[in-house]
């Protein structure tokens, strides 16, 4: 034991003489580049001291949280140990700052809840704030408790501003020590106390800089993982928001003052980082751009990474073309990366082409390791399909739906019975897009269609929203327009496990992320327009 505790103390002793060093060096300087440079080496520098610490600390997934992360767990079943509600007895709308939440709730183990917003409201107008991106506009993260009080220390402001990268979209997550981690769009991650305190932050390749908005972006779309070993991986996402295109095209519509938009398209890309989630540090990245067996191209994905059951990250890419003037996702790949960083596996397999569907869904994963995934035709002119793979990528069987489009992720029964909601982006008619609810029995070798809801016709508008499972196997989903029109509102579906319908009730807007469930039965639904969580039971 006293051996232990003398070589603690020689290693802090070490650290803090790299520290002291460190501060000759860089503490002089007057450039802002420096300072910079000087801010990262300190971080780095009390990251280091902060191992020492915690060098046999393992953090965990938080046990006791009803709903931890983005689906509820790692294998993103979306399915709780509670119970939901059978009918819609009180809702409570708890109004946030902000321009919208395109993220989701988690809840904590004392029935805390925590949300991602777009935008501090600093501004009066949207177009104010794009013509003062250094003056702040950065996300923040809500806690509050179940009855909609705000907690101590929230909303967290990271107050690093941005551009048009002012989000937190990915649903936060939360360790068995009380913290919690979250990506942000402006190309960082963040552990935070309970109380809302930082712990550490840790950089992607390109962080945002506001004073630079031409320069890549980054962002840290997706939810986090948590892996074996303290790992905790995070995809990236580059969209080029800045060149031309759609987004660029309506901001510079409404705002004919902002001047500092692209005349060229870039290629969109997405890394997977592993980090240390004690401190914060890199352990890795994989780049597919470098993986030569699987393309060699940069492809970017927006689903969150699942854990499969051999404890590989799992996620879709998608590779891009150039419509025009601007980039867009097409075809899509599945990958399987090792703890250590290699890759295990890509669907298709090396050798063959990308499925002929982009994939903007994340993985769902069975207790067996069967890999749920959902396709959407690119094109729009086809259908929607998904694939059930094995645990080592091998295709089982796929399914076609009607529609063309799913966004949102599979969920998963006790029973192994799989939902899916879909919706259709019709091309000409706004008016004419629609989705379903399935459900489907996997047989192993193929997939069986148990029950569709409707059973004949369709739901207006559709799905974005992931639906979610309680522990009775009821089934509650969100529907939203498409595309997002302010002042339209999007309805919460509850069905039973045999599809049949418990109840359907009208929001008071529509919703964009996913929903959770505490233990007390209570829903929590976030909604985009209005920036509102409404909490139902």
């Amino acid at each position: 034991m006293m051996i232990s505790l003398l070589s603690n103390k020689r290693k802090l002793f070490f650290l803090m003489l790299f520290w002291i060093i460190l501060c000759l060096f860089t503490c002089k300087s007057g450039n802002s580049d420096k300072k910079n440079e000087d801010t990262r080496l300190k971080y780095l520098s009390l990251s280091l001291i902060n191992s020492v610490f915690q060098i046999n600390n393992v953090l965990h997934l938080a046990e006791d949280a009803p709903w931890p992360m983005w689906q509820h767990d790692t294998s993103h079943t979306g399915r709780s140990p509670f119970n939901g509600p059978i009918g819609i007895s009180s809702s409570i709308g708890v109004d946030l700052c902000c321009f919208g939440l395109f993220g989701s709730p988690v809840v904590s183990g004392n029935s805390n809840v925590f949300i991602g917003s777009i935008r501090s409201g600093n501004y009066s107008s949207i177009c104010e704030a794009l013509a003062n991106p250094t003056l702040g506009a950065s996300g923040l993260v809500h806690g509050f408790d179940s009855f909609g009080a705000s907690l101590g220390g929230f909303p967290f402001n990271s107050a690093r501003g941005s551009v048009l990268a002012t989000a937190i979209e990915c649903a936060p997550l939360l360790l068995n020590d009380g913290s919690i981690v979250f990506g942000k769009d402006d190309g960082y991650i963040y552990r935070i106390k309970s109380n809302g305190t930082m712990l550490w932050e840790s950089a992607s390749d390109d962080p945002f800089n506001p004073l630079n908005p031409v320069d890549d972006n980054e962002q840290m779309i997706p939810s986090p993982l948590l892996g074996s070993n303290n790992t905790l991986y995070s995809l990236s996402h580059f969209a080029d928001v800045y060149g031309p295109g759609p987004v660029a095209d309506a901001v510079k519509a409404a705002c004919p003052s902002i001047t500092y938009f692209k005349t060229t398209a870039t290629l969109w890309y997405s890394k997977l980082y592993a980090l240390d989630v004690r401190n914060g540090l890199r352990r890795w990245v994989f780049n597919p751009a470098n993986d030569t067996t699987s393309g060699g191209q940069p492809m970017v994905g927006w689903g969150a990474p699942a854990l499969g059951t051999d404890g590989s990250c799992i996620f879709s890419l998608m590779h891009t073309t150039l419509a025009t003037d601007h980039y867009v996702p097409t075809t899509g790949r599945v990958f399987a990366i090792s703890p250590d960083g290699t890759r295990n596996w890509v669907f298709p397999s090396e050798g063959n082409g990308p499925l002929s569907y982009s994939i903007w869904a994340s993985p769902a994963i069975s207790a067996s390791g069967s890999i749920y995934i959902a396709a959407s035709d690119f094109t729009y002119a086809g259908g929607a399909r998904l694939y059930s793979l094995s645990a080592v990528g091998l295709e089982q069987w796929h399914y076609d739906f009607p529609e063309n489009t799913i966004a949102a992720s599979p969920a998963l029964l006790s029973d192994g019975t799989i939902i899916v909601a879909t919706q259709n982006r019709h091309l000409t008619d706004n008016n004419q897009r629609y989705g379903a609810i399935y459900a489907l029995a996997d047989h192993g070798n193929h997939g069986e269609l148990l029950w569709k809801y409707p059973g004949a016709g369709t739901i207006p508008k559709g799905f974005y929203s992931s639906p979610l499972i309680d522990a009775s196997g009821r089934i509650y989903v969100a529907n939203e327009p498409f595309p997002f029109t302010d002042g339209e509102t999007g309805t919460l579906l509850g069905l039973n496990s045999d599809g049949s319908l418990l109840f359907n009730h009208t929001l008071d807007g529509y919703v964009h992320g996913n929903l959770a469930l505490g233990p007390d039965g209570k829903l929590y639904i976030p909604l985009r327009k209005p920036s509102r969580l409404v909490i139902v039971r």
